[in-house]
């Protein structure tokens, strides 16, 4: 009886050593809103090249759209650059099922697979900001770490072009940035702070992920800026001394431009005829390039 019952303790251990591996079977659900990813961005090849960051700037989630019957989150990014641009940036969807995070562009109606989680050691992983790659993207590992507590996938890729963390981690994305590329020679993306719900998650708990205001240092050789008043009711005085400006141009959150001025003598008047009240971001131009950034607001108009 006594190697009957040992017979069968090792029938299961056997049975138990040949399960199949379950322990990325827990999804961890890729973020819909309340999350903040912030990135320092370098540019080698132009942007004033050098060893400080050309821009410093966020993606935030903010509001939902309907596309195709199909509800997607609103992207958005903000922050300080002298060579990017920022506003509205897309749109994306977690399929939690096939453990897929889809994305559309902002002029598109057509959805792109962003990421994939449920890929596995030499699989190609496609990179949507890239139509003709020069490298192959390939799985490399799989393995598992827990950030905030959560114990999370991540892939770890093969690249021929520089990155700053070739990995790509459930419930946060790429780990250069959520949109950063998976190739992006001349370029690189630092993701220095990941937080979800107000609480810091990657690369630490104690990362700092406060917002980036959207002004840009306008002092010294740029453009020292003031517009009264701010909020603005329906009329304001843009005023500006240092850098010459040739143009001011008014964007809303997605990035459109709601007013161009031509400064004379270093003022404009704005005008808020036909704008709806929110925020606006004032564009300083000085030979085509941004010199200056600032907040407006726009509320309580007569």
């Amino acid at each position: 009886m006594k190697n009957f019952k040992t017979s069968v303790c090792l029938f299961l251990i056997q049975c138990f050593l040949l399960l199949p591996d379950y322990s990325y079977s827990q999804y961890v659900n890729f973020p819909l809103d309340s999350a903040i990813w912030r990135i320092d961005y370098y540019n080698s090849s132009g942007c004033s090249p050098g060893p400080q960051p050309n821009g410093s700037f966020q993606y935030t989630l903010d509001g939902d759209s309907v596309l195709n019957s199909i509800t997607y989150s609103k992207i958005y990014s903000s922050g300080i650059s002298n060579c990017l641009t920022f506003g509205y940036c897309g749109l994306l969807r977690d399929d939690t099922l096939s453990q897929k995070v889809y994305y559309v562009y902002p002029d598109s109606v057509n959805e792109l697979l962003m990421y994939d989680f449920s890929v596995n050691v030499g699989d190609t992983i496609n990179d949507i900001y890239n139509a003709f790659p020069l490298f192959y993207h390939v799985v490399d590992s799989v393995d598992q770490v827990t950030l905030g507590g959560v114990s999370r996938k991540r892939i770890r890729y093969i690249s021929g072009s520089p990155v700053m963390e070739p990995y790509i981690i459930e419930g946060m994305g790429n780990a250069s940035g959520l949109m950063a590329p998976l190739e992006s020679p001349g370029e690189l993306f630092d993701l220095t702070c990941f937080s979800y719900n107000g609480t810091s998650i990657y690369p630490t708990s104690s990362s700092d992920c406060s917002l980036i205001d959207n002004v840009f240092d306008a002092n010294s050789e740029y453009a020292t800026i003031s517009i009264f008043p701010n909020p603005i009711h329906s009329i304001a005085m843009i005023e500006y001394s240092g850098r010459e400006i040739q143009e001011v141009r008014i964007v809303d959150s997605c990035g459109r431009i709601m007013k161009r001025l031509f400064p004379v003598s270093g003022k404009c008047i704005l005008e808020a005829e036909g704008m709806s009240d929110g925020f606006y971001i004032a564009l300083f131009l000085s030979e085509n390039e941004i010199a200056g950034m600032s907040k407006i607001s726009l509320n309580n108009r007569q």
